[in-house]
């Protein structure tokens, strides 16, 4: 017997489901694996997320936490991130540069190389996204966890989306939260 330990990896064992995020202004998926000789290689395990592109320093660029002074501009300016998410229809809240879509791979592309071992059941959209903006203190920052952020799926009311987003914002200071489409 031994155990696997997923960093940065889905389980995907045959039936099993699994949810695998796309970039704030893209759709995220609902899938399970599927029996294959890739999936016994990859004990059974696929991906997390579409992946960066991008490093965040590299996006957002580098500042004197002093002073302020920008040292190293970003690639990513407030003006290319705002187009993609409204392009997109979400309310964003917060968010730094560093999270912009385009520091992602596509998470379309990506899928496409797993494609063998899962079955995609649902395509969820997001319609709200929030984060701690890019001056906001997160503890959990560099700590390459998932404890900074929690994905609330939801049904298409909007009652219940008002409720779950007003809690989800008094109880976290880091999250995103995901609309069903189906």
């Amino acid at each position: 017997m031994f155990w696997v330990v997923r960093k940065g990896a889905t389980p995907a064992f045959p039936g099993e489901k699994g949810f695998v995020g796309g970039s704030m202004g893209e759709k995220s998926v609902i899938l399970e694996g599927v029996e294959n000789e890739d999936a016994k290689y990859s004990l059974y395990s696929t991906v997390h997320g579409a992946g960066r592109a991008m490093g965040r320093k590299e996006a957002a660029g580098v500042f004197d936490r002093k002073t302020g002074e920008c040292k190293r501009a970003g690639k990513v300016t407030p003006e290319m991130m705002r187009s993609w998410i409204d392009r997109a229809g979400i309310e964003l809240r917060g968010g730094g540069l560093d999270e912009s879509p385009g520091c992602y791979k596509r998470l379309d592309e990506v899928l496409a190389s797993v494609s063998d071992s899962v079955r995609i059941l649902h395509r969820l959209t997001p319609v709200g996204v929030e984060m701690a903006s890019a001056k906001e203190f997160d503890p959990y920052e560099g700590l390459n966890c998932k404890a900074s952020r929690i994905d609330v799926l939801f049904n298409s009311t909007a009652r219940l989306m008002q409720q779950t987003f007003k809690h989800v914002i008094t109880r976290m200071t880091k999250r995103v939260i995901w609309g069903v489409v189906c």
